[in-house]
């Protein structure tokens, strides 16, 4: 009886320890927020948005290679529901980009925690994508949700086929690594070379990938 009212004591004061250690984590995390300029969090938002814009992106495409067309429209927060998409051969009818939760090419999360808006799109320049021209779109975000006075309020990004991205509504687009100068790069010499027959764009690539490499950057 002494050892089962012992065990008692010992884990509620375990478990009210951790939750005191998680409301000091909380409490660390908006002292820095408060910290910081509204331009690093502007910043910091648009970054944010920007890495989940990529993993879209980049779902998109694929979904696109294996199904005939890209998904479109706009990612809900709630994206419930049985894949559309063909079990066998290409779809004749358009997809709508919550098939890319439902048919696990991303993981479902609630988006507007971000404070834009994603969207999927099929590559057509025919219309502005998130306030964003480019070539090949088949993803964007638009920031929502911003205050009228707010620097971001108009801030856009948008991603292409060939993984570029692009900005819009004065948003920066954060500093590129080395590695994507460098692809950036070959992504040109092949639209150049109109689809780099000879290898030379390829071969320029791996060679400044390997000495990237061997100096230790990314």
């Amino acid at each position: 009886m002494q050892y089962g009212i012992l065990l008692l004591i010992t884990f509620t004061s375990s478990a009210f320890g951790q939750s005191a250690d998680v409301k000091s984590e909380v409490a660390i995390r908006e002292s820095e927020k408060k910290n910081k300029s509204v331009a690093e969090l502007n910043y910091e938002r648009g970054t944010a948005a920007l890495q989940e814009l990529k993993s879209i992106g980049m779902s998109n495409r694929m979904f696109q290679l294996d199904n005939g067309m890209y998904a479109t429209g706009n990612l809900r927060d709630d994206c419930s529901g049985e894949c559309a998409a063909p079990k066998s051969g290409k779809s004749k009818k358009s997809l709508g980009v919550c098939s890319l939760v439902q048919c696990h090419y991303i993981l479902q999360k609630k988006w507007s925690q971000f404070g834009y808006k994603f969207e999927g799109h099929d590559r057509t320049n025919a219309i502005r994508k998130c306030g964003c021209s480019g070539v090949n779109i088949v993803a964007c975000a638009k920031r929502e949700g911003a205050e009228k006075d707010s620097e971001d309020k108009n801030w856009g990004y948008a991603y292409g086929w060939d993984g570029s991205f692009y900005s819009c509504g004065g948003a920066p687009l954060p500093p590129l690594t080395p590695k994507q100068v460098i692809r950036g790069e070959f992504r040109r010499c092949y639209r150049n070379s109109e689809g780099d027959s000879s290898g030379e764009c390829k071969k320029k690539m791996n060679t400044k990938l390997k000495e990237l490499k061997r100096k230790g950057k990314q």
